[in-house]
């Protein structure tokens, strides 16, 4: 849980948070779970916030409550990441997510499989997008509001009460 803070003008991500483990003897996955609370990112040379799911992270949760915003960062807003798992759910729930550039994927980039550049095929049981904004993200080759890897496929791709708008 991160409140009432702003991360700004770093060289890499402004954030990076992700869970690394093995399956538990249950083999339900590990769950990535990220509260931003009146939070700006803003400012950072590679993106903005990188959610990692590595070795098993079969859920990612992103929550941006308050005023948080995660802007003008030379990257995607919000890279989103789980290596080698099929059926991972991802979801990103409040927030705005504004003037963000990247080369593909300024708003928000979905990557996954065995490297951040694509690795193998693999699937994405469901990314939920909910209650967020979207806004005037560019990107100077694909997907300025929102990018998925080629050769991977999400099986429900739902927003709900989302704008996503001049990207």
């Amino acid at each position: 849980v991160l409140r009432g803070t702003t991360i700004s003008d770093n060289l890499m991500y402004g954030l990076r948070y992700w869970s690394n483990g093995n399956l538990p003897e249950d083999g339900v996955g590990v769950s990535t779970e990220l509260l931003l609370d009146n939070v700006t990112v803003e400012n950072n040379s590679k993106g903005g916030v990188f959610l990692a799911g590595y070795n098993n992270a079969q859920y990612q949760n992103l929550t941006m409550t308050g005023e948080t915003e995660i802007r003008n960062n030379s990257g995607p807003g919000i890279t989103a990441f789980v290596q080698q798992i099929e059926d991972s759910e991802i979801t990103i729930t409040g927030g705005k997510i504004r003037g963000n550039k990247a080369a593909n994927g300024a708003g928000i980039y979905f990557a996954y499989g065995g490297s951040e550049s694509g690795g193998s095929e693999i699937t994405l049981a469901a990314v939920t997008i909910r209650d967020c904004e979207i806004s005037g993200n560019t990107a100077t080759g694909e997907g300025g509001a929102f990018l998925s890897l080629p050769r991977h496929t999400i099986r429900r791709l739902t927003f709900e009460n989302s704008v996503i708008t001049g990207n």
